[in-house]
């Protein structure tokens, strides 16, 4: 850590300990990019968020799917203000991770804060955060969340479906409708794809963008990096696109997700 030849430190360490590591590296005056969520707490984060600025160093989530070029395409559509207000998000990631030892052990990750997230960062994205959260579903022996089926409200009206499972695998999809069209995000929608923006009709025309560079898969990864990378040589001291409220808002959720589930993935 005290070494001068390093800038930031990326943490990518176990989630229960991503907030002991982040402020060991911001107290040494190393910037941080950690991977997601940035903690488990939301109060760790804010505490995160609090000192990089006190410090005057770049506190960032890895939540690499705001970094993508289609989430700067998602944020042109929606800044213009044609499709008017959001009205139902949808969002799936399912897929059997039984395999994945860590996601199964406390303290490794847990299906809502490892997968879930991401659809939870995407609803947030196009809806806000939400007034109220109802979930249902299922817990393993070791009070691990394996899956689980959210409803989140929201003051404006509209709502979200996040839909997270490690046991199950089904199509990894988003889309949202807004009072004058529909945003179809390629699967799976958290790495390079595509978006389709459709009329409302059952029998569809729609405009269509599929990202065409190379850059495939995690591959992506890197432009959060490029991103971080920016903001540290602008002297910022969190991500304009996915600000320190944003990444604590969706702690809040997933926090409350496994808590009416009643699993203890900590």
């Amino acid at each position: 850590m005290q070494d001068e030849s390093l800038d930031a430190i990326y943490i990518a360490s176990w989630q229960v300990e991503h907030f002991d590591h982040a402020m060991l590296a911001l107290n040494a005056g190393k910037h941080v990019l950690v991977e997601k969520p940035i903690t488990v707490l939301p109060e760790h984060a804010q505490q995160i968020f609090e000192l990089a600025a006190e410090k005057g160093l770049m506190a960032m989530e890895a939540m690499w799917t705001r970094y993508l070029p289609q989430s700067t395409i998602i944020r042109k559509l929606l800044a213009d203000g044609e499709l008017g207000a959001p009205q139902l998000f949808t969002g799936t990631f399912a897929v059997d991770n039984r395999h994945i030892e860590r996601l199964w052990t406390k303290g490794g990750g847990g299906i809502v804060y490892d997968m879930g997230i991401y659809p939870i960062a995407m609803a947030q994205q196009f809806m806000g955060n939400p007034s109220s959260i109802a979930a249902s579903g299922s817990v393993d022996q070791n009070g691990m969340d394996q899956e689980s089926f959210a409803v989140l409200d929201y003051d404006h009206g509209g709502r979200s479906l996040v839909t997270t499972s490690g046991i199950a695998t089904v199509p990894t999809t988003a889309s949202c409708s807004f009072e004058n069209g529909v945003i179809v995000i390629d699967e799976p929608f958290f790495v390079p794809s595509g978006i389709r923006l459709r009329d409302k009709e059952l029998y569809f025309s729609e405009q269509t963008w599929k990202d065409e560079t190379p850059v495939r898969g995690h591959e992506a990864l890197s432009y959060q990096a490029t991103w971080f990378a920016k903001y540290v040589a602008e002297g910022r001291s969190e991500s304009e696109v996915h600000s320190a409220q944003d990444t604590i808002a969706n702690i809040h959720t997933a926090q409350e997700i496994t808590a009416q589930l009643g699993a203890s993935p900590f």
